[in-house]
């Protein structure tokens, strides 16, 4: 996490050095290098807008197929689909995918099929992406690519679990957990370890769900991944309400809206249509006035005081 508060505290002069190098078509190479260099950074920290407005800087000025094009549209479809732009996103992917295949550059190739795969999941097409992350993960597990692996086990237990393969799901899940633990990779521990409390959730284990939901809230929240902490935070909501602890899961729906609104961090249609209505799940429990109330509470609450209410109550 060093290196994350390293860059942050350098953030101003990157941005003039980014800057500086789409100035000039010369300088194209140093600043798509310098993009893709930027683009973890700016996924953990949050700042999803502002890699929207470099990465389409870079993508118009060098419309080359090159490998740096490819793997700068794999990013570029991330930041789109996070905001809910999943048509811009799939084009993106699309265009990655093919300029990839042209150029037999395999770990492109496998990229655009992971974020094709999840795309697809957005939309409900469960198969297709079970049928493309099974490829995905062949490969990874072929290439020793740890790095890599680990968001395609989570992504496809994903798919497993919506698809109503709990058991599978809670293999993949379990094998990421243990791979992120071992390279110490905290992006994707946050990820397995709400994965796994999905799991736990629809097999009504609440306790075990709320504990998981908790190990991956204060990972994300030690990693500075803001994003992740109001997910995690709506989740600690849902398992909350299910144990009958109501007015705290609404203060924990509400700063996670709040967080989410603020980051810019957009839901999937289906998700979007299961938030409003537990919002008013919510609101049936307690009644108007208690609810506005508890509402109101949990938008006061900074970051650090809804961690600590969700991990301490």
């Amino acid at each position: 996490m060093n290196w994350l508060n390293q860059i942050e505290a350098e953030h101003n002069n990157l941005r003039a050095a980014l800057t500086w190098s789409m100035e000039s078509s010369t300088r194209t190479a140093i600043a798509g290098d310098l993009v893709l260099s930027l683009t973890n950074f700016w996924m953990m920290r949050s700042y999803f807008t502002e890699a929207r407005r470099w990465l389409n800087k870079i993508l118009i000025l060098d419309p080359a197929p090159t490998i740096i094009r490819a793997r700068l549209l794999r990013s570029a479809s991330d930041y789109f689909r996070i905001q809910g732009d999943y048509e811009k996103a799939a084009a993106l992917e699309e265009e990655g995918f093919t300029i990839s295949k042209a150029l037999n550059y395999e770990t492109g190739i496998y990229a655009a099929m992971d974020g094709l795969a999840i795309l697809a999941g957005i939309k409900k097409e469960y198969a297709r992406t079970v049928e493309l992350l099974e490829q995905v993960l062949i490969y990874r597990r072929q290439t020793n690519d740890a790095l890599r692996l680990t968001p395609t086990l989570n992504n496809l237990a994903t798919a497993q679990r919506r698809a109503g393969n709990l058991e599978r799901a809670r293999e993949l899940y379990t094998e990421a957990i243990s791979i992120n633990q071992a390279n110490g990779n905290l992006m994707s521990l946050g990820h397995a370890l709400n994965g796994l409390s999905e799991v736990y959730l629809e097999l009504k284990e609440y306790t075990h769900a709320i504990e998981l939901q908790r190990r991956s809230l204060v990972t994300r929240y030690q990693l500075g991944d803001i994003k992740g902490v109001a997910f995690s935070l709506g989740a600690l909501a849902i398992s909350n309400y299910r144990l009958g602890h109501i007015v705290l899961a609404v203060q924990l729906e509400s700063i996670g809206q709040k967080i989410r609104k603020e980051t810019g961090a957009g839901m999937s249609p289906a998700a979007s249509v299961e938030n409003k209505d537990f919002r008013k799940q919510l609101q049936a429990k307690l009644g108007i006035d208690a609810f506005e109330e508890a509402w109101s509470s949990g938008q006061n609450l900074s970051v650090e005081q809804a961690v600590e209410l969700a991990t301490e109550s």
